[in-house]
Order: structure tokens, then sequence, then C-alpha cells
């Protein structure tokens, strides 16, 4: 396969012309590719569909797939199913800014066919107590012996900066408490 001749360019012998080493078939796929990664980069994926099951019925909890962090801590057990608790914050941007979604989920420990245990999601729901447009800065355990499993997400308003605080102490899968503020030290 030659090489397609285009363009020309001058020297002291004269106009001479350029040889394209691509060839004009190869230039119209990768021109093909280069506007199909493109879209790619301006529409992605917008959500993950992710079946959970509630206690009562089978649901599907629409994560994004922009995950930013995952903490996994504490346990749950109740009427002889158990497992463990996790925080899933995503973030979200638009042309003018970026805003985080948290979403506290009951990990359930479930029996295998080969014998060995695999985690399943029983319940997610969104911790909508953050408010809308803040970014969630930590999360971390404030734990009493009495409410072993509680935690604080410190998050901060994206256009203002104002920082804040938000104390949340699960229950059942699918269920939980949540104020402004830090969690009381003992409580």
């Amino acid at each position: 396969m030659g090489a397609n001749l285009v363009g020309v360019a001058g020297s002291s012998a004269g106009p001479q012309l350029i040889a394209d080493p691509l060839g004009s078939g190869m230039k119209s796929q990768v021109g093909a590719f280069l506007a199909l990664l493109l879209f790619a980069c301006v529409h992605p994926p917008a959500t993950l569909e992710v079946a959970a099951s509630t206690p009562s019925s089978t649901t599907s909890a629409c994560l994004d797939t922009g995950i930013s962090l995952v903490e996994t801590f504490g346990l749950w057990e109740n009427g002889g199913r158990y497992g463990s608790l996790r925080v899933v914050v995503t973030k979200g941007c638009s042309p003018e800014h970026c805003a985080d979604r948290a979403y506290l989920q009951w990990l359930e420990a479930v029996q295998g066919s080969q014998g060995y245990e695999r985690t399943t999601i029983l319940a997610s729901v969104p911790l909508e107590e953050i408010g809308d447009f803040v970014m969630v800065q930590t999360v971390s355990r404030a734990a009493t012996e009495s409410n072993p499993n509680r935690f604080e997400l410190r998050v901060a308003n994206t256009y203002t900066g104002d920082e804040g605080v938000v104390c949340v102490t699960p229950a059942g899968p699918g269920r939980y408490s949540a104020h402004e503020g830090a969690c009381p030290a003992a409580a």
C-alpha cells in the first residue's frame, strides 16, 4: 500500500510533495477512533445498577460509577443474618463543579456453594443528611460501647466552603438515624 501525497512544502529547489505516511484510509480510522474516544470522555456511563435486597423485598440501588471512597467497618446481626457495614462515597461532576453522594450499605455474609462465605449487598440507602453540593472530607468511626457502629461524615459545601459534620447511627438493614453535628462522646 503506497503512501498518499499531500500538501506542498517549499525549499530552495522549489515546491515538493510531502508523503502522508498513514494514508487516507488509516487517517479516517484514526479520526473515527479519536471521535469515539472524545465522545466516551464527554459522555461517560452515568450509573451502575447494583442489585440489593432488603429484608422485605428486592430493590435496585443506583450508584454512580465515580466511587471516590469506601470505608468498611462494624458488624451487624439481625435474626440469624449477619455481616459488616460500609460507606460508599461517589463523585459526580458537571461542567461547573463536582459534588459527592454517600451511601450506607449493609453487607451480608452468605454461605457459598463451595462451602466458603461470600458477601452480598443486603441493603443500600443514600445518606441524604449530608446535603447537596458537598464534598465528603472524611468518614470516621465515633463508636461507643452502646453504639459500636456509629460514625461521622465531615463535609464541605462546594460553593461556600462551609464545613459540617453529620453523625450516623446504623440500625437494622436499611435503617439508620442521623443528625447534624458531632456525635456525643458518650451515647
